[in-house]
């Protein structure tokens, strides 16, 4: 079975409250704290600060730098093997 977080944050839930339930007195505040901090860091996961980036639209160019790179890269990495005859047709 694959944990959702909805699966998560009840599974979470009822774990918590079980060990609330059965711990001391004492360690009660200290269970409770650490739950809520679980809690809090587990929807900041789930729901993150907006943060709106801008992000450039991509468009190709033939004669491009990074396309010119990739191409010089592509040549060097696969060089053409003579060893092999010319195919025909």
């Amino acid at each position: 079975m694959r944990l959702t977080p909805p699966l998560t944050f009840i599974a979470l839930s009822v774990t918590g409250v079980a060990l609330y339930k059965s711990a001391p007195p004492e360690t009660k505040s200290k269970a409770k704290a650490t739950f809520n901090s679980i809690r809090t860091k587990l929807s900041d996961w789930l729901r993150p600060e907006d943060t709106e980036e801008e992000i450039e639209e991509y468009e190709f160019q033939e004669d491009g730098e990074m396309e010119q790179q990739v191409q010089e890269a592509q040549d060097r990495d696969d060089p053409d093997d003579k060893s092999y005859p010319p195919e025909s047709e």
